[in-house]
């Protein structure tokens, strides 16, 4: 079954995933936290998703708890590996995830408001564990990493 879906993203043919055949299929808008998805699922760098890349990625994320999705995410989020989250990405984040539905305007500018509350200008993991706490809403991280991915498998 999962050979047939791995087949049905692979259009080439060639036992390999391309990034935007990879998104097509899920349907999902490329933005750079996608491409930092997908240069986490493709261990090997090589641009492209192999069937045991494929594997590995459902299988990891049938086993995270919500911490580990929330790590994963962060780590999405994390363009530029600094282990934290500048609070330019973040804006990007949220403008990205919540587009869609600005009726959330008011719990944007608290989370934001939030971030900026230390002075850094930096999240770490910690506060963006916390914002996601006060504002599950905000980050929908479950519903828009990987849950598409997941669920378009089965």
């Amino acid at each position: 079954m999962l050979k047939d879906k791995f087949d049905d993203i692979d259009i080439a043919g060639r036992g390999q995933i391309q990034k935007q055949d990879f998104w097509d299929y899920i349907d999902v808008v490329p933005s750079p936290f996608t491409d930092k998805l997908f240069e986490m699922i493709d261990v090997d760098a090589s641009g492209l998703i192999d069937f045991g890349e494929f594997l590995s990625i459902l299988s990891t994320y049938c086993i995270f708890n919500r911490d580990d999705i929330l790590r994963f995410a962060f780590d999405c989020f994390d363009l530029d590996g600094s282990n934290s989250i500048d609070e330019e990405e973040v804006v990007l984040l949220i403008d990205m995830l919540n587009s869609a539905n600005p009726k959330f305007q008011d719990t944007i500018d608290a989370a934001i408001e939030m971030i900026r509350a230390d002075d850094d200008g930096q999240i770490n993991f910690a506060e963006f564990r916390e914002i996601n706490r006060a504002y599950p809403l905000l980050l929908m991280v479950r519903k828009y990493l990987l849950l598409p991915v997941y669920l378009s498998f089965l």
